[in-house]
């Protein structure tokens, strides 16, 4: 399955982010969260997030890094590493709620299971594309339920690690651009043919 974060800065406004968000959701991706980055006010991104659950509700959007107020109006929440433990402790008291945070180690994401959260980010699989100054060494890519493959996920790339077993591919360059529609058109019929056999 493909999902899809958030480049607010690709957007010239609040509506062509919206709409870029739209396009990637009817064009096969299954999940996005909202990384907003301090591009608008949490306002907005909870605005946002409603109007996306409502026209996609079939649909699973995130709010990234949510702030209180967002965290008790939506189901929804993609946490960076770096708030693993309010993520974990966020899970305990409210099981109703699906967690995901973005990790960088196996030991972190088998931590992340055991504790309970929902899904997990594993980065960078290859050189980040919307992050060129990201020196990071890049991981070997593991094949686990709702583990998600992050960082350097384009057309080629997505094609090379679905034709290798691992359908579960989220980023961020990959849902902005003149080819978007396509691509995510392409990995997402790919993705389906290998996980239906």
């Amino acid at each position: 399955m493909l999902w899809m974060i958030t480049d607010f800065s690709k957007s010239q406004n609040f509506d062509g982010a919206e709409k870029a968000i739209a396009i990637a959701l009817k064009s096969g991706t299954d999940k996005v969260s909202l990384r907003n980055n301090g591009t608008y006010d949490q306002s907005q991104i909870r605005q946002l997030a409603s109007n996306l659950i409502s026209e996609f509700p079939k649909k699973k959007v995130f709010i990234h890094n949510p702030d209180d107020e967002s965290f008790e109006d939506f189901d929804n929440y993609h946490f960076s590493q770096r708030f693993f433990k309010k993520a974990v402790e966020l899970k305990k008291l409210n099981k109703n709620k699906t967690i995901a945070v973005s990790l960088h180690s196996e030991e972190m994401i088998e931590k992340a299971f055991s504790q309970g959260l929902d899904y997990a980010f594993y980065s960078p699989v290859y050189p980040p594309i919307s992050k060129p100054e990201d020196k990071r060494k890049t991981v070997k890519p593991i094949n686990m339920k709702n583990l998600y493959l992050l960082g350097g996920i384009n057309r080629m790339t997505g094609r090379t690690l679905i034709e290798k077993g691992f359908t579960n591919l989220a980023g961020i360059s990959l849902f902005y651009g003149d080819t978007a529609v396509d691509d995510i058109y392409e990995l997402s019929e790919l993705i389906r043919e290998k996980v239906n056999g």
